[in-house]
């Protein structure tokens, strides 16, 4: 018996015997025939693919057993077959808006499996994504299979958190970083993400990591580096931290450098592309490229096209600098034979979900590459690399994700983009049906994960910030009792336009003491209703000044209130309190409920 139909044997299939090559196939099996397949050992015309139960049982060639003729055969004659591809960097609950732009988590999940994305690794991101991660493993959830890091470990004003406190983003680190990266191991985390420096990301100082808080991490369990340039990478790997998040962008690579021992490094040529691609380039956002990229978004990125001067200075023309600096260090790397793996950072500001993956192998064969060794750096490798030993291949016993392409991406790696079909585990789908389908599989209760508030029971609504099932609440702000001491009403998705309300998990602070940290970052307790406050990001705006809840640009200063009636920041004060605490005017108490003091304003 051949070694490929042993290996379905051992499998499961049932073979009638051990010195003969006629197996018996099970009863569901199905074959895709007149393919070439494409894998490790390069390009296999003519190749039958049997599947069964969503699992590869042998990719036969012409000269092997014929198949029986009860055994359905789907023909893709003249067609080439690809594993599904692997991500290995993305944040797949971002928007790669640059602001708020509403909840978009069933878009990207869409857009990532259309573009034939069928596993990602989310460096960075709430840690509520092991809930979804398990959702998919489960069954219960469509999407692609899922590597999660949770928040990254970060000095305080550094990387992701420069100047905005995100919690479900950046957990600080101060001496402490064996303590925090076990506890997010401990949480279910696959990997930590911490980030050593960002001082060419910020037009200001930035604090550098501490090298023994990061070698402290480093040796809590598996971590991925977030690094700017070469000195970063050679101090990452002095502290015995092998996986690096980018290719360096903050200047040349040294010959020495490239040729450092990494264990894995992630091309993310994209990240730094997408702004000046969109914003200097004035890339067509109705082009092909964009097709799964939610409304929202795209008018935000529309925005920038025409008004760029809503970026910080100069960041699009950076962007640019550092782009051309991070493909031609790919290029060093690929040169000196590093373990160099595909990963787009999908999801960074103006970085779509899915089609940036194909930008990310056109890159790495720009760097040098073979379009094979490209698809392998987006299929194998980076399989590997997460420890998925039944993606990124299509031999026996591996999931039957794949895809089924026009032409061929050895000549052309482009031709990946040309998806006919892409098959998830044994199934066949079109990109566009993707785009349209059903997600949620096996809906949840209350505390369960959701995408929409379809997905939540009777009184229930979905929390599309933090993707839970939570009691409904009528429409947003209306009742200041409508919900209980740990959570307000507000709209589910956080947008100021939507109607439904959720009740909303809230901090534990206090409007009257100010009581917000940490102290980095400017922040305001507000009273949300009678018995919840919770902290919100500060501005510049004074009293007097106008503002805006919904424009990051216009919000107000510390303990300030953008009031929905005047439009303008007012101090917070206490209208039960002693003295006069306003600056300005006089404390009148203008919320309140029931006769019950709420909370002043001063005007």
């Amino acid at each position: 018996m051949n070694r490929r139909l042993a290996a379905a044997c051992a499998l499961g299939m049932a073979c009638a015997g051990r010195d003969t090559a006629e197996p018996t196939w099970p009863a569901r099996a199905v074959a895709v025939t007149g393919i070439t397949l494409i894998g490790p050992e390069g390009a296999r015309p003519d190749v039958r693919l049997v599947l069964a139960e969503g699992r590869v049982l042998a990719a036969l060639g012409p000269e092997e057993p014929a198949l029986p003729g009860w055994m359905p055969q789907e023909a893709r004659p003249g067609r080439f077959v690809i594993p599904g591809l692997i991500d290995r960097h993305v944040h797949i609950s971002h928007s790669g808006a640059t602001v708020w732009v509403g909840d978009t988590l069933a878009d990207n999940l869409r857009a990532t499996l259309s573009w034939g994305v069928v596993g990602v690794a989310d460096l960075g991101g709430p840690l509520w994504l092991t809930d979804l991660r398990d959702a998919i493993d489960a069954g219960a959830l469509l999407g692609p299979r899922l590597a999660v890091s949770g928040p990254m470990l970060t000095a305080e004003g550094s990387h992701p958190c420069e100047t905005t406190y995100d919690r479900s983003l950046c957990v600080f680190v101060d001496g402490d970083g064996a303590a925090q990266a076990d506890a997010l191991l401990d949480a279910g985390v696959d990997q930590v993400k911490v980030a050593l420096q960002d001082a060419d990301f910020s037009p200001w100082p930035t604090p550098r990591l501490d090298l023994g808080d990061l070698a402290a991490i480093c040796a809590a369990g598996p971590a991925v580096v977030h690094i700017g340039d070469g000195e970063d990478a050679a101090d990452a790997l002095a502290a015995g931290c092998g996986a690096l998040a980018h290719t360096p962008f903050g200047g040349p690579l040294s010959a020495a450098e490239a040729a450092l021992p990494f264990a894995e490094l992630h091309s993310t040529v994209s990240a730094l592309a997408g702004v000046p691609r969109i914003v200097l380039d004035g890339d067509d956002l109705s082009g092909p490229r964009y097709a799964a990229v939610p409304e929202a978004v795209l008018q935000n990125w529309r925005a920038l096209q025409e008004e760029p001067h809503l970026l910080l200075d100069g960041f699009a023309e950076e962007s640019a600098g550092w782009a051309a600096q991070a493909q031609a260090n790919l290029g060093a790397l690929v040169a000196a034979d590093a373990p160099v793996l595909a990963g787009s950072d999908a999801g960074y500001y103006l970085v779509p979900h899915g089609a940036a993956l194909h930008d990310e192998l056109l890159a790495l064969v720009s760097a040098g590459m073979s379009p094979h060794e490209a698809l392998m750096a987006a299929t194998r490798d980076a399989a590997l690399a997460l420890g998925w030993t039944d993606l990124g291949v299509l031999a026996p016993g591996a999931r039957a994700s794949f895809l089924v392409l026009g032409c061929d991406p050895l000549a052309d790696l482009g031709c990946a983009q040309d998806i006919e079909e892409l098959w998830l585990d044994g199934v066949a789908w079109t990109p566009a049906a993707l785009r349209e389908a059903p997600l949620v599989l096996d809906p949840g209760g209350l505390g369960g994960l959701c995408l929409t508030t379809a997905d939540c029971g009777e009184g229930e609504a979905c929390d599309r910030v933090q993707h839970a099932c939570v009691a409904a609440c009528g429409t947003p702000y209306d009742d200041p009792r409508a919900c209980d001491m740990s959570s307000f009403c507000a709209p589910s998705d956080g947008l100021a336009s939507t109607e439904e309300g959720a009740c909303l998990p809230a901090d534990a602070c206090d409007w009257r003491a100010q009581d917000c940290g940490p102290s980095t970052y400017a922040q305001t307790c507000l009273p949300m209703d009678l018995d919840t406050s919770t902290c919100w990001p500060a501005g510049l705006r004074g009293q007097g000044e106008t503002c805006s809840a919904s424009d990051p640009s216009a919000r107000c200063e510390e303990g300030h209130y953008c009031s929905p009636v005047s439009g303008v920041c007012l101090q917070l004060c206490d209208p039960d309190g002693s003295g006069d605490p306003c600056a300005v005017g006089r404390c009148r108490q203008v919320y309140a409920s029931e006769g019950s003091p709420w909370f002043g304003l001063c005007w």
